[in-house]
């Protein structure tokens, strides 16, 4: 007569365990189109910045008109001057103002500066600095409006029609020591927070998913509404 066999429980353990590595096994599959996502994203976000510059450059940036030898044609400038000496009219819709994320109320408006900044901010202002800015700096009001002056003078220098590096250096002497010296002494709280963002004494995790969020948040609220939290914050919990 031949014995049945009963499951033991090593038996029931191994099958709870086959199972786990083939869940396992079935998210990791779902995992591999991501280094390929966010490669695409990247550059897309990357596409987007040139395409910006470049739209600034053809709206607001027109070139003086030069001579043949390359120096710059000023009988356009007498031509165009007022008579009696007075200033000329200028035309509202041609002067550039610059972003002032303290004042923005548009929110399509201040998604759009954040977007810029999420590309500008590695690409151009984080290899100039020994110590980084931490990467919740788009949670910091006084932060992003310092980046945003300064990144639209880099803008300007690098899109003018003045001849040779001076804009660009004239940006990197004069306008760009000062504003990150107050970028760290604002972030000096986060700078030791580990990776956190501290803000009232306390440290939360972000997600740097939410920057369109948290534009429209502070553009909306100016964070004076206390029932409307910051998107994309969470407490840390751990004990840090």
């Amino acid at each position: 007569m031949t014995r049945r066999a009963v499951p033991g429980p090593e038996n029931s353990a191994i099958a709870r365990l086959a199972d786990d590595v083939h869940r396992l096994t079935r998210d990791v599959a779902r995992l591999a189109d991501l280094p390929s996502l966010v490669a695409t994203h990247a550059r897309l976000l990357s596409e987007l910045n040139d395409t910006v510059h470049q739209l600034r450059r053809l709206t607001h940036q027109v070139p003086a008109p030069r001579n043949p030898d390359g120096t710059r044609d000023t009988t356009t400038d007498a031509d165009d001057a007022a008579p009696n000496g007075t200033e000329p009219d200028v035309d509202p819709a041609e002067v550039v103002a610059a972003p002032a994320w303290l004042t923005v109320t548009d929110p399509q408006i201040a998604v759009g500066w954040l977007a810029e900044l999420a590309v500008w901010v590695p690409q151009v202002w984080q290899p100039h600095l020994q110590t980084k800015t931490p990467n919740c700096w788009p949670w910091h009001p006084a932060v992003v409006a310092e980046l945003l002056v300064v990144a639209h003078l880099w803008d300007e220098a690098v899109t003018t029609d003045e001849p040779g590096p001076a804009p660009l250096a004239a940006w990197h002497d004069r306008w760009r020591p000062g504003a990150a010296a107050r970028v760290t002494r604002l972030m000096a709280g986060c700078e030791r927070a580990h990776g956190r963002h501290k803000a009232h004494g306390r440290e939360y995790l972000y997600d740097v998913a939410y920057l369109d969020e948290v534009a429209h948040w502070w553009a909306t609220t100016h964070a004076t509404d206390p029932t409307q939290p910051a998107p994309g914050l969470t407490l840390d919990r751990d004990g840090r």
